[in-house]
């Protein structure tokens, strides 16, 4: 039976394999009939995946992930992340380029008959430090003087220098959603994980407002907001509680000690108050890292038809 409910992330098993038709095959003989392709696809990768798609008409591709194909022109997988190149980079060069890429994946999504592109929309010029606060919260040390500093600190930088990063943010959103609209693709902003990307909930609110009715939506990641807001930095579900109206997708994962990308409904996450946000519309990733096993999966698959219901 298959979960026409979910799409499932090629995140998965993209890196163990080097296939784009044994990466979908493995996914689809798990039930799932939607895929989401993820930013580590070569073109040779994506080659394989057309030709999987074209052997088997009842899996589809919902979206794909910026960027996509990667541009391995520039940058060797698997340096090739999304964030080598910023659309929200101050120098024009690189922005130029990160918009070039992106148009590139946007034409990808239309070919591959997906509707949307998950966005990552840059980050801040300034050390990230998270990973160093993540550490000090797992050694229970979130009270402590040197976590609340650090934090005070990565807030007060942050704000100093986002400005002109988001100026350059919305002159490649200003020219990239009148592609995406031509293509009939929505674009999706990503909540991030380190706390230096953009954008944060108030750059949000802005970039839906400048760009309302231009196929720019919300894309929400349970796990990203669930660790910044564990850290301090944000009200719990001010992500979500905020856009969930504007949201057009959400990935699905959970978050155990401090990692994220578990199935989702089997870690520490309250997923029944989160459903409550999660119209039935929006596209339902479920993202988890390649440490989960099909069995694993499988579990999280009984939570997941419980919580929102068995529909296949």
């Amino acid at each position: 039976m298959q979960n026409n409910q979910f799409s499932f992330s090629t995140v998965w098993n993209t890196q163990k394999e080097s296939d784009g038709a044994v990466i979908c095959a493995a996914i689809a003989n798990l039930g799932f009939s939607n895929i989401e392709l993820n930013f580590q696809f070569s073109h040779e990768k994506l080659a394989g995946v057309f030709s999987f798609l074209k052997n088997n008409p009842s899996i589809r591709v919902s979206g794909v992930h910026n960027y996509c194909p990667a541009p391995t022109e520039d940058v060797a997988l698997p340096k090739a992340f999304p964030d080598c190149f910023s659309i929200a980079a101050t120098d024009e060069a690189e922005r130029k380029k990160a918009v070039q890429y992106t148009i590139r994946t946007i034409e990808t999504a239309k070919k591959i008959g997906g509707r949307y592109v998950v966005m990552h929309s840059g980050h801040v010029a300034m050390e990230s430090r998270m990973r160093q606060l993540i550490t000090l919260a797992k050694e229970g040390k979130r009270d402590s003087n040197e976590f609340i500093r650090m934090r005070e600190d990565m807030v007060h930088e942050r704000a100093r220098r986002a400005g002109e990063h988001f100026d350059a943010l919305s002159t490649s959103y200003g020219e990239l959603t009148k592609v995406a609209k031509e293509h009939g693709i929505l674009l999706g902003l990503e909540n991030r994980f380190y706390y230096r990307e953009l954008p944060a909930p108030d750059e949000i609110k802005r970039l839906l407002h400048y760009f309302k009715g231009n196929n720019l939506g919300y894309w929400h990641d349970v796990g990203h907001a669930a660790m910044q807001e564990v850290l301090g930095f944000y009200r719990p579900y001010e992500y979500i509680g905020t856009f969930h109206r504007e949201m057009i997708g959400i990935h699905l994962h959970d978050v155990i000690q401090l990692r994220d990308h578990y199935m989702p409904g089997t870690g520490e996450l309250d997923y029944r108050t989160l459903r409550t946000f999660i119209r039935p519309q929006i596209v339902k990733t479920i993202e988890i890292h390649g440490h989960q096993t099909a069995d694993d999966i499988r579990r999280g698959m009984v939570v997941l038809g419980e919580l929102f219901g068995n529909k296949r």
